[in-house]
C-alpha cells in the first residue's frame, strides 16, 4: 500500500469510528440540519433534475430529501454499481420502496433504458464521502465508483458530511474529482471560495 493510499485509509477508518460513534439523537438532528441546508439552497431550489444516493446507516439520511424531491415533483435518480468495470449509471425512481439491496448493503434502482439519466440533462449531484476537505477534495469507500462518474459530469455537485469529518486537507490522486458545494450540520461550504477546482 502507498504512502497516498495509506493515509486515505487511516482517515476513512477514523471517519466511520466517528459515524458509529454518533447517538441516534445526535445523528438525527444532525441529519435534519443539513437536510434542510440542502433544501433551501438555491442550486437545489432550481434544480429540476436531482442526482442522489440511498443513504447507509452511517451516511447522512438521504431518503427525507429523496421523499421531497419527488413531492416537489423533480425528476430523482439513483445509482445502480456496474461491477464489470466500476463505474455508475443512473435511473429515474418515483419512490424508495422499488429500491433493492445490492453489493455492500446498498439500496440501488432496477436497470431500465427508458429511466437511465444522460448528462445532456442538467442536473444537481449529490454526493456520498467519507471524509471531505474544505477545498472540495473528497475520500469515499475507495471503489472510484464516484470519481469515474463525476469526470464527465459537468453541472453542480454537492457533498453532504458531519462538520467533523471535513478538514483543511485531504490526501488526492490526479483522478479525483472535488465537489463544489459542501454541506454540514454546521454551515455551507463553497469549496470554489477556499481554493477548490
Amino acid at each position: 500500500m502507498s504512502d497516498l493510499a495509506y493515509e486515505k485509509e487511516l482517515l476513512r477508518r477514523q471517519a466511520l469510528n466517528y459515524r458509529k460513534a454518533l447517538s441516534a439523537d445526535e445523528k438525527a438532528t444532525f441529519d435534519k440540519k443539513i437536510e434542510n441546508k440542502l433544501l433551501n439552497m438555491w442550486q437545489y431550489l432550481q434544480s429540476d433534475v436531482i442526482l442522489i444516493y440511498a443513504s447507509t446507516s452511517i451516511e447522512v439520511d438521504t431518503f427525507g430529501i429523496i421523499r421531497h424531491a419527488l413531492e416537489e415533483n423533480k425528476k430523482v435518480f439513483l445509482p445502480r454499481c456496474n461491477y464489470s468495470d466500476i463505474s455508475l449509471s443512473f435511473y429515474r425512481v418515483s419512490d424508495t420502496a422499488s429500491l433493492t439491496e445490492r453489493q455492500y448493503g446498498i439500496l440501488e434502482p432496477e436497470e431500465s433504458e427508458e429511466g437511465l439519466y444522460k448528462p445532456v440533462e442538467k442536473a444537481l449531484c449529490i454526493v456520498p464521502g467519507l471524509v471531505f476537505s474544505d477545498c472540495g477534495n473528497r475520500i469515499g469507500y475507495g471503489k472510484g465508483y464516484y470519481d469515474r462518474f463525476l469526470a464527465g459530469f459537468p453541472y453542480d455537485t454537492v457533498g453532504l458530511c458531519y462538520r467533523e469529518n471535513v478538514l483543511s486537507a485531504v490526501p488526492s490522486d490526479s483522478f479525483d474529482v472535488t465537489i463544489k458545494t459542501l454541506i454540514t450540520q454546521n454551515e455551507i461550504i463553497s469549496t470554489s471560495m477556499k481554493g477548490g477546482i
